[in-house]
């Protein structure tokens, strides 16, 4: 078993920071429709219908990536490695309602993890239990 040293935590720390900002560019990249290329090959790489559809939900994983507060597991960063740039991504397939779909499911992956991990309560709120009317009453 290896010790941990600041220096580990710091390169591991930027490594997914890194990580972190390049699957946010690809997600930007993604939201905005691009021209079609007019030589051989695919006219588009992600077609705009599906740009489009899915350029809101993007933007917003994207600013979720951003925000270093956000946290994101290495399992939800793998997946969406995967879905912006995967071979057998739905983002590359011309049907909109694929994309939009494995998209939504992702933001909401995100976003629960995120939600689950910010809930900001005070310790005081969470041990102030309120007496029943009868309990006050009584004491009183």
């Amino acid at each position: 078993m290896h010790a941990v040293n600041p220096k580990t935590m710091r390169r591991n720390a930027d490594r997914e920071r890194r990580r972190r900002r390049r699957l946010a560019a690809m997600a930007e990249r993604a939201a905005v429709p691009e021209r079609p290329f007019l030589g051989h090959g695919p006219r588009y790489v992600i077609h705009p219908r599906v740009s489009l559809a899915c350029g809101l939900v993007l933007s917003e994983i994207a600013r979720d990536l951003r925000d270093a507060a956000v946290p994101i597991d290495s399992e939800t960063l793998d997946q969406l490695a995967t879905f912006l740039g995967g071979p057998d991504s739905r983002l590359f397939e011309p049907s909109p309602d694929r994309a939009l779909d494995e998209a939504v499911r992702l933001a909401h992956v995100q976003r629960s993890r995120a939600t689950a991990a910010r809930i900001d309560l005070l310790e005081a709120e969470i041990t102030n239990v309120p007496r029943s009317t009868a309990t006050a009453t009584r004491s009183a």
